[in-house]
């Protein structure tokens, strides 16, 4: 690259520094994202979740409709709930997720000042 004086290159130094250190975040993001909810976990949130569901199914109530409307809440709640979890365990997919444009957009702007 060409620099006009050397505070130019001082500068490019300190936003190499800084780029570095969003390497290192990024590094330690995947690492987190790799330490996902263990197994078991898993197995306890939907094994609830689905005995949640048959509880609800088999309860009686006295109108067909109250069942019905209790029945549909719960079921979207619990929906909901686990969806959003899967979400957030996995940062890379889904609704919630993790890209690379910041990144492109940093690596765009230095191209265009410094070439």
């Amino acid at each position: 690259m060409k620099f006009n004086d050397d505070h130019d290159s001082i500068v490019f130094q300190n936003m190499l520094e800084e780029y570095s250190k969003l390497g290192e975040l990024r590094n330690k993001r995947i690492e987190l994202s790799l330490t996902r909810l263990p197994g078991t976990l898993k197995i306890l949130l939907y094994t609830s979740a689905m005995i949640a569901i048959v509880i609800i199914s088999v309860m009686p109530f006295t109108s067909p409709f109250y069942h019905f409307l209790v029945g549909f809440f719960i079921y979207m709640l619990l929906g909901m709930v686990l969806s959003l979890i899967d979400d957030l365990d996995n940062p890379f997919v889904g609704s919630w997720n993790l890209t690379t444009k910041d990144y492109e957009r940093v690596k765009k702007n230095i191209l265009e000042a410094y070439n």
